[in-house]
């Protein structure tokens, strides 16, 4: 009995000693962990301030104008929504050196020429306005989204800047069902998906109660607590509620969708939204994205003639200059798989300003 009881006090001791030293790699770890952390968020906080520096860097050297930043708030869900700083102007970053072809100082931001979006007619002939300074979106639609990623380096770091037109997609409050049906397909979703998200978003945009094959209407909604709208989208953000819209799906579709558009499909935009522009071809379709690729704006002449025999009932479906939305998409080089992206308003009287940015 004697020999036991040195024995449990030993046992004791070992399993003392063993549970401190759990806590203490379990401190460790845990510290570890919070160091990792908080090292990772310095570094994402440096990605963000230097892609909207790359952002404001390539926007004013666009269009001879400096880009200022409605709002600061920088999300992670692409939802965007207003920033609580004061707006913050392309002044207030360090910038690196301009990198070389991108035009500078080719306009002002104080000029007077329309800029509503997404018209594609040029300057009248008229003596006063060929000598009138351009505007931002002036000069946007003089020179043309460039077709390839520009590089930046801003910090030692390189950075992909690419501009797309955040107008020139597939409009979900103007295209008929068979279009955002050929959308989808194209896009890569199944057809059931391409069938059902059509028809849901025709239910939803329209007045009536009625519900299609595939569709959804208010009692659909009811019982997830969604209150239907039954009248335009206001925001992409809203295909969210659709009951066929799965997170995979959205993620694929969002940037070739908008709202608000002039109807027309920008001739950079993807070859899916080329593709369910109606009675386009094939042959086109590759011809518009060469000439694209070449850089400058296409005019309508040279569309007419890619276009042919078609040119008539295709053409006015399509657009050949920016509108003044742009989405900025900035990869960080090093990160791969990584995306800033916000989205800019291009104006000849108010220049260029960055909206909300999301880290996707």
């Amino acid at each position: 009995m004697g020999a036991r009881r040195p024995a449990f006090a030993l046992m004791l001791v070992l399993g003392a000693t063993a549970m401190v030293f759990a806590m203490a790699i379990s401190g460790a770890v845990a510290i570890r962990s919070a160091t990792i952390e908080a090292s990772a968020m310095r570094d994402r906080a440096a990605i963000e301030r230097e892609a909207r520096s790359a952002m404001a860097i390539v926007l004013a050297g666009l269009t001879g104008s400096d880009a200022t930043f409605d709002e600061t708030q920088i999300t992670t869900d692409g939802a965007g929504g207003a920033g609580g700083d004061d707006p913050s102007s392309v002044d207030d970053f360090e910038l690196p050196p301009f990198p070389a072809g991108l035009p500078l100082n080719l306009g002002s931001s104080d000029g007077e020429e329309d800029d509503s979006q997404g018209t594609s007619g040029s300057s009248s002939g008229s003596a006063s306005t060929q000598t009138k300074r351009r505007g931002a979106f002036g000069m946007l639609r003089m020179i043309g989204l460039p077709a390839e990623p520009i590089r930046i380096e801003i910090n030692g770091a390189d950075y992909l800047v690419k501009m797309e037109d955040a107008l020139g997609g597939v409009d979900i409050n103007g295209a008929d069902e068979q279009r955002l049906i050929d959308y989808f397909e194209l896009a890569g979703l199944s057809q059931t998906s391409a069938v059902a998200i059509a028809h849901q978003i025709v239910d939803w945009r329209d007045e009536d109660s009625f519900r299609r094959p595939h569709g959804a209407e208010r009692d659909d909604y009811r019982r997830r607590h969604i209150a239907i709208r039954n009248a335009k989208f206001e925001s992409i953000e809203e295909l969210r509620y659709l009951p066929a819209m799965t997170s995979g799906a959205f993620d694929l579709i969002r940037e070739d969708l908008c709202v608000g558009s002039d109807g027309k499909t920008y001739v950079g935009a993807s070859r899916a939204a080329l593709g369910a522009v109606p009675g386009i071809t094939g042959s086109a379709i590759r011809s518009i994205e060469t000439r694209h690729a070449s850089g400058g704006v296409m005019t309508n002449n040279e569309l007419r003639d890619i276009l042919g025999v078609s040119a008539d009932t295709v053409g006015p479906n399509l657009r050949t200059t920016p509108s003044n939305r742009l989405r900025v998409v900035v990869e960080p080089v090093a990160h791969e798989g990584v995306r800033i992206v916000g989205e800019a308003s291009v104006s000849d009287r108010r220049g260029v300003r960055i909206g909300a940015v999301s880290f996707r």
